[in-house]
């Protein structure tokens, strides 16, 4: 059975007694995102060092449980999906000279015919290349398919 882990101010993946089916084929995903921020801390709340590349679309691209989510601004990240549409992503880029060490685990939904994204970033950026410098940024989104 898998665990629920409760993310502060947010009803993200709430232990929903979902029990991950290891033969269940991956949940279809693919396709393009819309995608609103809803939360930010971290970092004194800066959303520069986010809202910029993570806001707007998104393209989500799949090859059975891998995933390869796009937002563009060289900030992708790879993971993968399970049955259920529960996932794991991560990556590293450069974005306005700071450098991005990006995780991102969330949900995909196919409430009512459309397939929705709810997800938590954890972003580590160091600026100036001093660890003693560097802070993380947290930050929720929502997302709509758009398109496949």
């Amino acid at each position: 059975m898998m665990s629920c882990r409760p993310l502060a101010a947010l009803a993200l993946v709430a232990c929903s007694g979902r029990t991950e089916d290891s033969s269940a084929p991956p949940l279809d995903v693919a396709g393009r995102y819309q995608v609103f921020l809803t939360t930010i801390s971290g970092c004194d709340n800066d959303v520069t060092l986010i809202q910029p590349w993570a806001q707007g679309p998104l393209t989500v691209e799949q090859e059975g449980a891998s995933l390869t989510l796009d937002y563009g601004e060289d900030a992708v990240l790879r993971g993968s999906v399970d049955g259920a549409g529960e996932f794991s992503a991560d990556g590293a880029f450069t974005w306005s000279g700071a450098e991005m060490d990006l995780s991102q685990d969330g949900i995909f939904d196919a409430a009512a015919g459309e397939r929705t994204l709810e997800a938590r970033f954890r972003n580590r950026v160091s600026v100036d290349g001093f660890e003693s410098n560097d802070c993380t940024l947290e930050a929720d989104i929502e997302a709509t398919r758009i398109s496949d």
